[in-house]
């Protein structure tokens, strides 16, 4: 059970750490200026900040993830461990773990499977999924 308890921690801690770099995202003046050298720090500041965040919970991706790219972000947050619910977590084998996430608040029911694996001994994020009713799977980035 420690390897769970530990996951669920460290997910939720995800989840923050997120809410937050999306607020700071929205906040950020320079996402809405007109000055196009201050858009171009806005895209900096943010997008060091996100990798940040991926560095330090989720498996590192050889084309980098798709929100450093797109730059999603909302508010309020799409990540809150106040909105998020961990459903269920369950071992895949002795270095992976699967977490059904969901959104109850969602304007849709949203629900998630997060792909947790233990890389030289440290639980990361490998990628998340959203998950269907008839057993469908559509990939969904960080």
């Amino acid at each position: 059970m420690g390897d769970i308890d530990y996951c669920k921690r460290r997910l939720l801690e995800f989840f923050r750490t997120m809410g937050e770099w999306e607020q700071y995202a929205f906040n950020h003046p320079g996402g809405r200026s007109e000055s196009w050298s201050e858009r171009d720090r806005f895209r900096d500041d943010v997008v060091t900040a996100l990798k940040l965040v991926f560095g330090e919970f989720c498996i590192a991706k050889d084309s980098g993830h798709v929100r450093e790219v797109i730059l999603t972000y909302g508010n309020p947050p799409e990540y809150s461990p106040e909105r998020l619910r961990i459903d269920e977590m369950r071992l895949g084998d002795t270095d992976s773990l699967f977490v059904d996430v969901s959104d109850p608040q969602a304007r849709f029911a949203k629900r998630m499977r997060y792909l947790m694996v233990r890389v030289n001994g440290k639980w990361l994020i490998d990628s998340r999924v959203k998950t269907y009713d008839d057993g469908r799977v559509e990939p969904m980035d960080l």
